[in-house]
Formats: C-alpha cells, structure tokens, sequence
C-alpha cells in the first residue's frame, strides 16, 4: 500500500471495517505479525487516555452496586452499536475524548478527594467525642480533691495514683489549699489497640512511677460511608512536669497515636461534646446530600465511560498498525504491506478508495504482489471443537501455510495419550460430568460461584471431554473401574494349574497364579478381569503396558517425522526431502521401529507352550549392534530364518541414514553454491538498486496521484522506518537470504550439525521418554487400588466383629462406613481425579514436545474494528454484570 498521511487513518478504518479478513504488515522471518519499527505519538496519546480510564474506572468501582442496579445484570451491545462505534472513528476524535475524560477524570478525583478529607475529618471528630466521654464518665467521677481514676494500672497501686494526681507524697499528704487547687498536666488521645500495649510499656519505661497511664478500648465505630473503623483504645496519662508531657507526646507520636486537645474544666468538656455531636449530625447531612450527586456522576460516567473505552481500543488498533508501516517521499505517505485472499482485492481497492475521498486529488495505490519474498501468514479455519487443541499445538510452533496443519492428528493423539496414563473408566465418568457441566449455561444451572470458578476451564471444555472419553475407553479395555476389575471375561484363555474359575474364589489369592493356555496367545485385545485376583497381576501388566508404551512411543514420533517430510514435498525442497528428512525417518524405523517389530512377532507367533525360550529382547538387541550371536541359552538363540543378516543390514541402515543426515545436505550446498554465486549476486544488486531507487520530482507526483502504479517498488518494513525529508531515498532494504518460494532461510552447516546431532542423540530418549506411559498409569492404578481395603474394607470388618449385636453392628458399621465413603470420594475427586488428571495432562503435553513439527509461520490476525470494539463492549458488561475488574 501507498497512503497519503493525511488521509492514513481513514484508509485504515475502511480496512478494518472490511467483511473479508485482511492482515496488516509482515513479520518475514521473525515470530510477530507486525513490525512496529516506532511508537508514534498518536500510540501514545492512547496508550495514556487508556490509563486514565483506568483511574476513572477505579473510581466508578466503588459505585459498582448502583451502577448494576441502573443497567441491568446484562448490558451485552448489538450489532448497530458496534457497527457505528467502528464506522465512526475520525483522527479528531481523539482530542474530543481527551478534553471529555480528563473532565470527567478531574471531577471524580476532586470529589473523592472532598470525600475523604471529609470522612477523615469526621473519624477525628468520633475519636474526640469518644475522648470527652471517657474523661468525664470514666477516667474522673469528678473534679474534687478525692477523684481518682478508675482504671489504675498494674504498675502503680491506688495510693501512688492519688499521689500522681494531687503532688503529695506517700508519707506527708500536703492538704493545704494551694496543693487541693494544684492540677498537673494530662495528654488525652487514641491510640489503634495493636499498638496499645507497645505505648503502656514505653510509658512505664520512659516514667517508671512518675506518671500515669490508662486506657479504654472503644469498638463498633463506623465512618461516614458506614464503614467499620479500625478500633482504638483511649488513653490518658498524667505526668508531673510539662517536660514530661512533651516526652509523652514525642512517644504518642512514634506510635502513630493521636493526641487531642481538650478543656480543662468539666463544663467546658461538657460543652464542647455537645457541640461536636452537632458538627457530626452535620456533616452526615452534607455527605447524604452530596452522595446523590456522586452517584449520578458515576452513573452518567458509566454510560459514556464504556463507549469511551471501545473508541479508545480501537483507535489505539489503528494507530499501532501505522507505527508498523514506513514514512516515504518526504513523509507525505505511508507505505505498507496488507496480506489478504485474492477475493478480496476488489473490497481493498473499494475500501481505500472510500478512506482517501476526503484527500485533494490523492489516494491510496494498491501494487499486487502474488510472489512475494515476504512469508505469508497462516491462516486456519478455527473451530471451538479444536480450539485447545489448536492453541496447544501452536504453543510449539505455528506451521507455514504451505505446511501441513498437526491440529486433528493432535487433537486424537493427546487425550488418547492422556487416556493411557489415566485408565479407569470410573475416574474417566466423573472427568466427563465436569466437562458436560462446563457445557452449561453459567447463570442458568449453575450457581454464580461455581461458574465463576470453573470459568478458566471453559475454554477447554472440549478437549476435556475427548480426554474423558477416551479415559473410558482405555479403563474398559483395562477392566479398571475404581481400582477394583470387572466386566469383560474370557476365562477360556487362562490355565490355572490345579485351580479352576468355580473355585479359585475359595482359594488364598497367592496360590492363583494365571497363564494361558498352551494353544492360545499371550495378549488379547481386551484384559480378563481374573488378573484382578491374580497374584501374578502386577508382573503381567507391567510387561504389558511397558511394550504397549515403547510401540505407541514409536508410532507417534514417527508420525511427527512424516509430518515433516510431507512438508518438505508439498515446500519443493528436493535435495532436503531426499538427503535429510528421508534419511531421518529411515534412522527412526530402523532404530526402534525393529524392536516394535519384535515385540509385535513375540505377541503373535510365540506360543505359551514356548515360554521358556522365548526370545529376550533387550539382551536380542545388544547383540544385534555388537554383532555377537549364541545359540545357548535358548532365549538368545536366533528365532527366525535370515535373522544375522537382517540385523546386520539395520545396523548398516542406521549408521548410514546417520551419515546421510549430516553430510548430505552439506556436501549438496559445496557443489551447488559454487554456480550460484555469480547469479546470487546479480540478483542481490538489481533488488538493492530497486530499493534504493529515488524516483523525480515529477513521478513522484505521478505516483501519488495514481498514475504509475507498477514504478513504485514495494519498501518492505525496515527498522529505518522514517527516511529524511522530500527528495531522499526510501528506507533501504536490507536483501535476507530467504528462499523465493517460502521464505525459507538459506542453508545454514553450523545451525544444520546442531539440530542433525541434537536428533541422533534424543532419538532414543525420546523414545524411551514415552514408558512414562506405563509408569503413571502403573502409579494411577496402584494408588486407586489400595483405597478400597485402607478406606472401605474396615467398616465391613468392624461389623463382622459386632455380629453378635445386630443393631450396635449396623449403626456403627453403618456410620463408620458412610464416613470411610465420604472421605474415599474427597481423595477420589481431589487427589486421584483431580492432581492425578493434571499430572497426565502435563505429561501428554510433554510427549507431544519432540513428536511437533516446528513450524516457521505465523498467524494470520485479522485487522477488524468491529472485533476490537466488541472485545472491549463486553469486557464491559462482565464488569457491570459481576463488579470485577478488567483488562
């Protein structure tokens, strides 16, 4: 694009206003979608409105009840709302808003400031009418030569406390007038009740018995807004000497206490308390009346306050789109790139034709580029059944648009993982209800709390049911429900030696050890549920689950490897699909896909009545690759015709493969760079010397009026995003070796040893990273097994052992084991459900880590207004529907 400056923003607006999704700016071969070169200054302008907003909306929150009760619980915009809010946006407007909030923004703040100078005014005021009544009606009865306090600390007796009061000593009592008429000095205050006890021992230690302290805690004190004060304790202490209360002072305010003021007399106090409640009843009033003026400023501010912040959001879109673009031909115009369908070419064109009417003769030019050096974006249909998925497997990269999109393969390879290590169809139906229950409506069927609570799991709700689902599955092929095994049967597989299925239940367990039958096979599609009762239960489903975990470890790396290959086919690259990904998917098949091969032919074609010879795989394999071969014992001797020589030609295969992925490419780019040197070379000066064309005075004209569309070079985005004045040279473009056709970097040998070394050395432990699979679910099954005889089983003993007392049998059995079921359903939801579930989440996650292909692309982010503004609308009605705070 070429946009005049004047006319920039109206341009972007149509754009952003457009039905067809376009995308704005280009990231090449960097991870963002734009790249903003600047912040301008409009940016900013918003970016600091925004944040006033915020202010003037943490002011409207104290508000959040009236406001709710005025608009409703649901205040969700329409369509021709949003569509005018996004139609309307004029490069003005931002001043408008500007001179509108900071108005609004200085009236709240003054009145909040009135309000709590106000509340602070009338908390002192409570605190000094609580100071007069306790000096008159608890501190001194009266004001006669026998007044004592009533409250005499622990430190001086009540002898020492009329001393302190009327200067006399202990021995000598001067009852003379001068020493009746004598009143020594006394600070009053309050001080809050934490600190309290930190001001009597300062007071004791600083005076010792040369002073006096009391104090009455005070409770129940409410503000102007009706709320609670923090409570305080009113203190009195008498001293000697007017030195002494000067100290008093300095340690009342060391302790945040405040000291009062106070008449001497007693009518002068009475007086004084009559006229402060006054002055309280007073500014209650005041506040009353002023409140209904707040409350209809901030309802007045909400209204306006919420359009605000939709015109704001989207301006600030726009603004940050053009920090993204270049300034060139002295300023005069933005240059730019938009990525969109070729269906949409025509809504552009009619789209910056409406944008740049308002501009004297200039609008928008619009060059095609249909091969562009530029990667494109990727864009992918979204649906909410995939989203978490889609979200999930772009965490590790987002595929190229020629690429191959891994979400449906993801999307049945991570809950069927998560399902191996969470098998229990019991545990699989509870996390099913949670994931229908997240289908619900949150304000209809379910309480406010609840849904509130279980908001951050909506997003995944679906993934979460496919996850339950195939948890089911597996629990029921596993025949583990709860930890106790059940359901499917097949007992005419199994010899049980001396034992028979009628009476194997009367035996002890340990004397059970199952075996299948010489003529069947070792593994079914389905597990008896008699290995339930086995004893030989854990050494089978061991071995089982373990090679069940190294063959689907196989097969989902190698899925993750073919991904990667079909890539390289669909991108053209020939010598990479033949010298590289051939070569590592060939290196995987052979390294592990042999003893998957293994594993499956002693499954299928060793007989029980064989066992003792079957073959040992691991020790088979370490043979294989040191090339050493026995026929004793048995279990080591080849089992099938041509064994050394197809070993031998694996192991020839892998080190070859290895060889090919990390010299093929390497050799290939010496012999072809060589050629290619000299044309590289021309190609790079003619595109320098496209870019850092300057054309005349008079095609520069032309250009901006539309008339030599095809003469103006495309300035891709540069760091150097604002050149110099009228007449220089665009931003110079900086030629990135990128491949023409998909933007792919130029063959790199350091960069390709490394990720050639890093797959060799973590093919294997990848592999082997996959028994986790047989390793949690081994622990998830053990853990839920143990619950029934440590939590349910000691009930039913307990009223076996009341047999003789039916009814004492069935209260306690009965009251025992409703509590044992209450407490096994708490470990059952929270422990085997819920941490149990997060940790086989995290571990399919993990899994799918080195089975993801690393994509090179980015995401296609539609330039829309009408989005922005419905994001920031209903981000609105949530806080007026809930009162919470948002982003």
């Amino acid at each position: 694009l070429l946009v005049p400056a004047e006319v920039a923003f109206e341009c972007l607006v149509a754009l952003g206003n457009l039905d067809a999704p376009v995308h704005i700016g280009s990231d090449g071969s960097r991870s963002t979608p734009i790249v903003v070169s600047s912040i301008s200054g409009p940016s900013k302008h918003c970016r600091d409105l925004l944040m006033t907003l915020g202010s003037v909306r943490s002011h409207l929150t104290a508000y959040g009840e009236f406001i709710r009760l005025h608009c409703g619980s649901d205040w969700r915009p329409d369509e021709s709302e949003i569509d005018s809010l996004a139609a309307t946006l004029k490069p003005k407007m931002l001043f408008d808003l500007e001179a509108s909030i900071c108005s609004l923004h200085k009236d709240l703040t003054e009145l909040a400031k009135l309000e709590a100078d106000m509340n602070s005014e009338y908390v002192r005021l409570v605190h000094l009418v609580n100071i007069l009544d306790c000096l008159d009606n608890v501190f001194w009865a009266t004001n006669s030569r026998d007044a004592t306090p009533r409250s005499v600390p622990a430190m001086a007796d009540k002898e020492a406390a009329g001393i302190l009061l009327h200067g006399g000593s202990s021995t000598e009592l001067d009852t003379s007038a001068e020493s009746t008429d004598r009143t020594l000095p006394f600070i009053v205050g309050v001080v809050p009740t934490s600190k309290a006890h930190c001001l009597r021992l300062g007071v004791w230690r600083r005076f010792h018995l040369t002073a006096l302290y009391t104090d009455i805690p005070v409770r129940d004190q409410r503000d102007l807004r009706d709320e609670p004060v923090e409570p305080h304790n009113v203190f009195l202490i008498v001293s000697l000497s007017e030195s002494q209360s000067r100290t008093a002072e300095r340690l009342c305010g060391m302790l945040g206490a405040q000291v009062f003021s106070v008449p001497i007399s007693q009518e002068d106090r009475r007086n004084h308390l009559m006229e402060t409640k006054e002055r309280l009843s007073e500014m209650r009033q005041v506040f009353l009346e002023g409140e209904e003026h707040r409350k209809r400023l901030a309802l007045n501010g909400w209204t306006k306050w919420r359009r605000w912040f939709a015109q704001l959001t989207a301006m600030q879109a726009v603004h940050r789109a053009l920090d993204g673009f270049s300034r060139g031909y002295g300023k005069q115009f933005y240059v730019g790139e938009v990525w969109c369908s070729r269906e949409a070419v025509d809504s552009v064109r009619q789209a910056l034709a409406v944008g740049s009417s308002r501009a004297s003769g200039l609008h928008a030019t619009v060059r095609l580029v249909e091969n562009s050096r530029r990667r494109p974006p990727t864009r992918m249909p979204r649906h909410e059944l995939t989203a978490a998925v889609r979200d999930l497997t772009y965490q590790f990269g987002v595929p190229a648009h020629w690429e191959i999109d891994p979400t449906p393969f993801t999307a049945v390879t991570f809950p069927f993982l998560f399902a191996i290590m969470f098998a229990d169809w019991g545990h699989g139906l509870l996390l099913m209800a949670l994931a229908l229950a997240l289908f619900l409506p949150p304000g209809r069927f379910l309480h406010p709390d609840v849904a509130r609570s279980l908001a951050p799991l909506r997003p995944g709700r679906h993934l979460l049911l496919m996850c339950a689902v195939f948890a089911v599955y597996c629990g029921a092929v596993l025949n583990d429900g709860f930890g106790l095994t059940g359901g499917w049967r097949r007992h005419s597989q199994f010899s049980m030696g001396n034992l028979t299925y009628g009476t194997f239940v009367n035996q002890s367990i340990s004397q059970l050890q199952l075996a299948p039958k010489e003529d069947g096979h070792v593994m079914s599609w389905v597990t008896d549920s008699m290995w339930g009762s086995a004893a030989n239960q854990v050494k089978f489903l061991n071995s089982a689950r373990m090679k069940l975990s190294i063959i689907f470890g196989t097969l989902h790396l190698g899925l993750g490897l073919a991904l990667q290959l079909v890539n390289d086919i669909r991108a053209g690259r020939t010598a990479r699909v033949w010298l590289f990904s051939s070569a590592k998917m060939a290196f995987h098949c052979l390294l592990t896909g042999y003893p998957v091969a293994l594993i499956l032919r002693k499954w299928l074609a060793v007989l029980p009545r064989d066992a003792a010879c079957a073959p040992a795989l691991l020790p088979m394999l370490i043979a294989m690759y040191r090339l050493e071969y026995t026929e004793t014992p048995c279990y080591l001797a080849t089992y099938y015709s041509g064994q050394r020589y197809v070993e031998h030609a694996i192991v020839a295969g892998v080190a070859a493969s290895a060889l090919l992925a990390i010299f093929g490419l390497p050799i290939h780019h010496a012999l072809t760079s060589r050629g290619s040197s000299s044309s590289k070379a021309k190609a790079e000066q003619k595109l320098t010397a496209a870019a850092t064309d300057v054309p005349g005075d008079r095609e520069e004209e032309e250009i901006g009026r539309g008339k030599s569309d095809s003469a103006m070079p495309l300035t891709p985005l540069s760091s150097s995003s604002n050149s110099g004045s009228r007449g220089k040279s665009l931003p110079k473009l900086e030629p990135e070796p990128l491949d023409c056709a998909h933007g792919e970097k130029q063959f790199d040998l350091l960069e390709h040893c490394l990720a050639c070394f890093e797959f060799l050395l973590s093919s294997l432990s990848h592999s082997a990273s996959y028994l986790r699979l047989w390793a949690i679910g081994l622990a998830h099954g053990e853990l839920t097994a143990i619950m029934w005889p440590m939590l349910l089983m000691p009930p039913t003993r307990l009223a076996d052992l009341l047999a003789a007392s039916p009814t004492a049998a069935l209260l306690l059995g009965g009251l025992t084991l409703a509590a044992s079921f209450c407490l096994w359903a708490c470990i059952t939801v929270c422990i085997l459900v819920g941490m149990e579930g997060m940790t086989a989440l995290l571990h399919s996650l993990r899994l799918h880590c080195p089975s993801s292909t690393r994509g090179a692309g980015y995401m296609f982010r539609p330039f829309s207004l009408k989005a922005e503004v419905r994001q920031a609308m209903d981000s609105c009605a949530d806080f007026a529907a809930s009162g919470e705070e948002f982003h």
